[in-house]
């Protein structure tokens, strides 16, 4: 059997291993919810493009429409009523045009710092990776430690 002293070193060394590990754990689980929380957002980021592309949309159709409205004005018999009429609708036209812009210009905006974000999503993706071969390296060496302990107990068994 091995001397008391030689056992308690290895309890210690045990328990300190077990504490790192479950040390280890909780940071992995908490890296899994900042991973949920980056796909949270990847996918607000999704819902923004598919808002981007219905305001470009929009802004394609009011263009097509103030097209119409123009070429119904030039052929209009009253010319003052029709000028009255196309500077009202193109005013109009004009503030939707800017409320659309500014909606545009707010979503890039966003879009860009959801793009900031999954740069910071790849480096915690970096770093979950970086700890999961820190884990697997301690794991190897904790059953490495503790075959050498087996081995140790069965030799010192042996005399």
């Amino acid at each position: 059997m091995l001397p008391e002293h030689i056992i308690q070193q290895l309890k210690s060394e045990n328990a300190l291993l077990h504490v790192q590990l479950n040390d280890l754990d909780e940071l992995i689980r908490i890296r899994e919810e900042e991973l949920e929380i980056l796909r949270t957002k990847a996918a607000q980021v999704a819902a923004l493009q598919s808002n981007l592309d219905e305001n470009i949309y929009q802004l394609e159709q009011m263009q097509l429409f103030l097209g119409d409205q123009e070429r119904e004005v030039a052929g209009a018999n009253r010319r003052e009523l029709s000028m009255e009429t196309e500077m009202i609708e193109s005013l109009q036209m004009e503030k939707d045009y800017y409320t659309l812009s500014d909606k545009l210009k707010s979503t890039r905006a966003a879009l860009e710092d959801v793009s900031e974000q999954f740069a910071e999503a790849s480096a915690l993706f970096r770093e979950v990776a970086t700890l999961k071969s820190t884990i697997a390296e301690l794991e190897s060496k904790l059953e490495i430690e503790s075959l050498d302990n087996q081995f140790l107990r069965e030799e010192y068994g042996k005399r």
